[in-house]
């Protein structure tokens, strides 16, 4: 059985900055060791002390991800990657065959509601990096007309 790995939380210089990640380490199944990165976020998003860092990445639980049985595959999905799924999935398929048929202007009013306004907002994040009160701050944005 693998073992339980912490990771280590450095930072890094990335193009928007100096950015959090956690290292950690996969057994390729020719028993060579490699190493892996994920991005938690940038300093100035999250916080200039390694315990901020720390928090970050238990509330996106990256642990629990980097010590699933099947290896961690690449960098963790984008919200905007989920939102391609979906839209290619489940809005773009024959819905007679579907458990929750949905009608024509269902499927053009969410399509058009996720490249328009939703993915160009949170695309860009992990899914588990999207807090409750930024959405709800971003909606009463959007009544006032000052949303992007």
């Amino acid at each position: 059985m693998p073992r339980y790995q912490q990771g280590s939380i450095r930072q890094i210089k990335r193009a928007e900055g100096m950015a959090w990640v956690l290292r950690y380490y996969t057994t390729r199944t020719d028993g060579k060791r490699v190493e892996h990165m994920v991005s938690i976020g940038l300093v100035r998003d999250i916080g200039p002390k390694k315990a901020d860092a720390s928090r970050e990445a238990d509330r996106q639980k990256l642990r629990e991800t980097i010590n699933q049985v099947q290896p961690f595959q690449g960098k963790p999905s984008t919200f905007g990657q989920l939102c391609q799924h979906y839209i290619e999935n489940e809005l773009r398929i024959d819905q007679s065959n579907s458990a929750r048929p949905k009608a024509f202007p269902t499927i053009e009013t969410y399509e058009r509601h996720l490249v328009k306004r939703i993915i160009p907002r949170w695309g860009n994040l992990a899914p588990l990096a999207i807090k409750s009160t930024e959405v709800e701050k971003w909606f009463f944005e959007l009544r006032q007309g000052n949303a992007q």
